[in-house]
């Protein structure tokens, strides 16, 4: 094989796969052969693209198989957020999935509620980290206002998952044993 069948060949293996985007990915590294592209606003180890995850220009309409967000879609303001909902949903292929998870603000209330937690526990899951310019919570979801921005967004199909996408990241997040993270799957139509 030469130099130019075995490019062709690449380019051909990188066009068989799904294109998947895993938005907001921190320190969380999906794995490249599976189609993933690791995207975060600041440079990390685990960071394939540096970008606005609300913007993503570089992508075009109905290009993207599946979207993957874990906890940060909440740092786009009230305002702001349901313009990246469009966008994401712009850019997914017709069957395309959104896989999205965020803090449950229904099971922190709770939480709050019941005394089977203080404010003290629950400040990182209520605000974020803060620890960088972007790591601010400005937006929380119970399920019922979560389906329905999805809706609104133009998405169908929008359910709830059991359990978390990934053990490694904030899906699987929990204060005091309790999951904290509401993990949805939404499709466009």
């Amino acid at each position: 094989m030469d130099a130019a069948d075995l490019n062709d060949a690449i380019i051909d293996d990188i066009n068989a796969r799904p294109l998947r985007l895993h938005l907001g990915c921190g320190d969380v590294h999906l794995p490249n052969e599976e189609g993933w592209i690791n995207i975060d606003a600041r440079y990390q180890p685990a960071v394939d693209r540096v970008d606005n995850i609300g913007i993503l220009k570089r992508y075009e309409p109905n290009s993207v198989d599946e979207i993957y967000c874990c906890h940060a879609l909440d740092h786009f303001s009230r305002w702001d957020y349901p313009r990246v909902l469009r966008r994401w949903h712009e850019l997914l292929k017709p069957g395309g999935v959104l896989k999205l998870s965020v803090v449950d603000f229904g099971v922190i209330a709770s939480m709050y509620c019941d005394r089977k937690a203080i404010v003290e526990e629950l400040i990182g899951a209520i605000c974020a980290a803060q620890d960088y310019e972007h790591n601010v919570r400005h937006m929380h979801w119970d399920i019922s206002s979560l389906i329905g921005d999805l809706g609104r967004a133009g998405f169908s199909r929008i359910h709830r998952k059991s359990s978390p996408f990934h053990e490694s990241d904030c899906s699987a997040a929990e204060i005091n044993g309790v999951p904290i993270s509401l993990n949805v799957e939404a499709v466009k139509p």
